[in-house]
């Protein structure tokens, strides 16, 4: 479900500044769409795009190893953008000439334009990028123009511009690139001939009329659990098909502090749905008793949400479809324990599925969702049993449940909120007390900062705040005993030698 037919391809070739391109393109409210370097031609030209980015990848393009995408799409007409990895494949099929520079050019560079082009219209003589790459372009292929370059770089940027054919060694998408945004708009708007209609307010206005249009008259049944995505997913569906829609709230006792209530008043009350409330508390208890692998925690939960969806379901002989909240990055709809309609006998309605989570969010403040809902931190499809250590049951739930409640009413009472990407709380495994006579709970706090698009490190907190936090958690969560501040790097930001050690990414 897209708003308007406009699209850009990326094509993956590995790296995970592909995805950070996908969103960047989005941001900038063109629909784009990650595709495997294996797609055929055919399949290219039959997804109609209005421009293909070659996306980057750790790889060399001249090992027998690396991916390359199908020749043939070369010939379909489409504006072309090669980035970093993607210069260098456009580069070897033209022609041209790629070699390990044997250093490594990694960070923030400053490039020089030496020719104008569509592509750099706007842009000053000079730009700061970030640059990822062991390989370089020694020579551009015949009719092609060399656009910049940088003091490790002597072909930083190369064009064909009567075949709209365009290739960038530096890193658009990232925020260390200052006119990163607009070089990307060039590419969009002046070459690709889009016009920015990938809003949320156009995705909202053609889903209800497809959501109208495939339900007619029938019901549909969507499971609810305090998560952000199926909240968003109610408001939409039932902007579109109203009373149609059965809200199914399980109550499973794995929730944050207070949240079954704020999910139920906001759906009740705000929107006025019809609310199906369950309390599955001791099912889901009982499941997960003897159950310590977090994986194996995933399956007892599906499993008994499945057996009550079933259940339900089973009883109410006017339900056609499942709604379910998968997303874009859901990667093969393992957070949808339902994805074979077949489970339950009714056919799948999947609205939000080219959506990312921000842009739910974006959707989410379009159809009214409250921001307290729409703000929170994600929780794992396994709820708070996901942050216990070992066995779960009703006494470590809530001790974990009441850690994690004050953490939060300290970091918003600290006005740290908008600095931190995450912040929670991890109950570690029994540990005896400092007297040695009973077994505690030993607390860990997290607290992650978001350096830029790929780099995330524990967050630099006041002392004044983290010993309100212990003090707090120790004194007021009974059984209690030590609480920890990880201190440890995100394993998000220990990549980064990869990064600056890979070819091009």
């Amino acid at each position: 479900m897209r708003a308007s037919n406009e699209k850009i391809i990326i094509i993956d070739f590995g790296s995970s500044l592909n995805k950070v391109m996908t969103r960047k393109i989005r941001e900038l409210n063109v629909y784009s769409e990650l595709v495997s370097p294996t797609i055929t031609a055919e399949e290219v030209k039959n997804m109609r795009p209005n421009g293909i980015i070659f996306g980057a990848s750790p790889d060399s393009v001249y090992t027998n190893r690396s991916p390359k995408p199908d020749p043939k799409i070369f010939d379909l007409n489409v504006p072309m953008l090669g980035v970093c990895y993607g210069l260098q494949v456009i580069t070897q099929f033209y022609g041209g000439m790629v070699d390990d520079t044997k250093q490594n050019e990694f960070g923030i560079v400053e490039i020089e334009v030496d020719s104008r082009s569509k592509l750099f219209n706007g842009l000053p003589a000079y730009n700061t990028v970030h640059m990822s790459h062991g390989d370089r372009v020694k020579k551009a292929p015949a009719g092609f123009s060399v656009l910049a370059h940088s003091p490790g770089c002597p072909i930083a940027a190369i064009s064909s511009e009567k075949e709209h054919i365009y290739g960038i060694q530096f890193h658009p998408e990232m925020e260390a690139t200052k006119n990163g945004d607009d070089l990307l708009r060039n590419f969009l708007y002046d070459i690709c001939q889009c016009t920015g209609q990938w809003t949320m307010k156009n995705f909202m206005d053609e889903s209800v009329a497809e959501i109208l249009e495939t339900i007619r008259k029938e019901e549909v049944i969507l499971p609810v659990n305090g998560d952000v995505k199926s909240i968003v997913l109610a408001a939409l569906l039932h902007k579109a098909i109203a009373d149609q829609l059965v809200v199914l709230f399980i109550d499973n006792g794995l929730l944050r502090k207070n949240e079954p209530e704020e999910t139920t008043n906001v759906l009740a009350e705000r929107f006025d749905m019809n609310i199906i409330t369950l309390d599955e508390k001791d099912s889901f208890f009982e499941n997960l008793k003897e159950v310590e692998i977090n994986e194996e925690k995933e399956l007892a939960v599906q499993n008994q949400l499945i057996n009550i969806v079933q259940r339900e379901v089973s009883q109410m002989k006017t339900i056609k479809w499942y709604a379910s909240s998968i997303l874009y990055s859901d990667k093969d709809e393992k957070n949808n324990p339902f994805h074979q309609s077949s489970m339950l006998g009714l056919s799948m309605l999947k609205p939000l599925q080219s959506l990312h989570r921000q842009e739910v969010e974006e959707l989410g403040r379009i159809l009214r969702v409250p921001d307290n809902i729409l703000d929170k931190q994600s929780l794992s499809f396994t709820g708070l049993a996901g942050k216990i250590k070992g066995k779960v049951n009703e006494e470590r739930i809530q001790v974990l449940r009441e850690s994690e409640a004050i953490l939060k009413f300290e970091v918003f009472q600290a006005g740290l909120e908008n600095q931190l990407e995450q912040f929670y709380t991890v109950l570690l495994h029994p540990e005896w007390d400092f007297k040695g006579e009973k077994w505690s709970y030993p607390i860990l706090v997290k607290m992650i900062e978001k350096i830029n698009s790929t780099r995330m490190m524990r967050a630099k907190i006041p002392d004044g705040v983290l010993d309100r936090i212990a003090r707090r958690i120790s004194n007021e969560v009974p059984k209690v005993s030590n609480v920890y501040y990880d201190i440890t790097v995100d394993p998000a930001i220990d990549t980064q030698k990869a990064v600056s050690e890979s070819p091009n990414l």
